[in-house]
């Protein structure tokens, strides 16, 4: 009822809402980066190897210097990317450095990363011994 004394219907009928445009819709919120590091594509049942990348020399430090030296010593270019290219699947640049992967002598983690990797690609033992030597 309002101040005269009329009943006054308050209900109002529900009115749908218009679809909204690309410019209104808000971008998904993202996550934050994972503080572990995720585990790489080196973990393949025995017998099997990730097949081979493009045989183009990364760009990337890292990559390029762990492609250049399997390279060296005989290891094929295209099986040499599957190597540099899982490392960083699982490990940035930055965190690989700052593991001490520049560092001469390089902490065994680190060589068990490169290890596993090249390994994953069909890297041989002999391969990988030569490479650390050059």
């Amino acid at each position: 009822m309002n101040d005269l004394g009329v009943r006054v219907d308050t209900t109002e009928e529900p009115v749908a809402a218009e679809p909204k445009t690309a410019g209104e819709i808000e971008a998904p919120a993202t996550l934050p980066p994972p503080t572990t590091t995720p585990p790489s594509t080196t973990t393949l049942p025995p017998g099997n190897t990730l097949p081979p990348g493009p045989a183009e020399r990364p760009t990337g430090l890292v990559a390029g210097a762990f492609w250049d030296a399997l390279t060296k010593v005989g290891v094929d270019s295209g099986i040499a990317r599957c190597a540099a290219d899982d490392l960083l699947a699982g490990h940035s640049e930055a965190d690989l450095l700052a593991l001490g992967i520049a560092s001469n002598p390089r902490p065994p983690e680190v060589n068990a990363l490169l290890d596993a990797s090249a390994k994953a690609c069909g890297v041989t033992q002999d391969q990988l011994d030569a490479a650390a030597a050059g």
